[in-house]
């Protein structure tokens, strides 16, 4: 279960753009398109967007992501930390910055992402507005033939002791794997499901 887990959370690959690229999978020791043909990832990640780290902001201490969500919270109130997220995540990157990351010469994406962008655990439910942010990220890396690499950056319960993955200092995805690692299989296979025939 830990390597199918580890597996998952680091691997997980969606392709979108061209479909040369379709779905790349592993064959030895290379990255291959659905022909066999070896790709070269040239890739560029877009870290603070989805997982705001407090090393990357230079807060005192750093921080992990939800540190700083409780802090923005104490500052404005949880309404308008809520509006904030919104427009941080709408906004942080767009259209010409990947157009612009493309034109430098990159084909790929890394797309860290906070398990709860997509996932309440405590309603049991799948969120759409973090399928909307991967939608929209899909189209643009589409448009510019670029593959999109999905990072689960902070999974259920944290996969280290470090505040970059939102744990509290425990790997409780291992320490307590019952609990977290079937919410974060639960996780993987809803975004399996979403994008397994998507054609970007």
């Amino acid at each position: 279960m830990k390597k199918a887990l580890l597996l998952l959370t680091f691997l997980m690959i969606t392709v979108s753009g061209s479909s040369a690229f379709a779905f790349l999978k592993a064959s030895g020791q290379q990255i291959v398109d659905a022909n066999g043909t070896p790709i070269l990832l040239r890739g560029y990640g877009l870290g603070g967007w989805l997982v705001p780290e407090g090393y990357m902001l230079q807060t005192p201490g750093y921080g992990s992501p939800t540190d700083i969500y409780n802090k923005i919270v104490d500052v404005i109130g949880e309404a308008n930390a809520a509006t904030f997220y919104a427009a941080y995540r709408e906004n942080y990157v767009n259209r010409k910055d990947i157009e612009q990351i493309a034109d430098w010469g990159f084909n790929s994406i890394r797309m860290p992402f906070h398990y709860n962008l997509f996932y309440d655990i405590d309603s049991d439910t799948f969120l759409e507005s973090g399928f909307v942010l991967l939608d929209s990220l899909l189209d643009r890396c589409a448009d510019n033939n670029m593959v999109v690499i999905l990072d689960m950056h902070c999974a259920p319960g944290g996969q280290n002791d470090s505040n970059i993955s939102d744990s509290d200092g425990t790997a409780r995805l291992w320490t307590e794997a019952s609990t977290y690692q079937p919410i974060t299989v639960k996780i993987w296979q809803e975004i399996a499901r979403r994008y397994a025939d998507d054609p970007r």
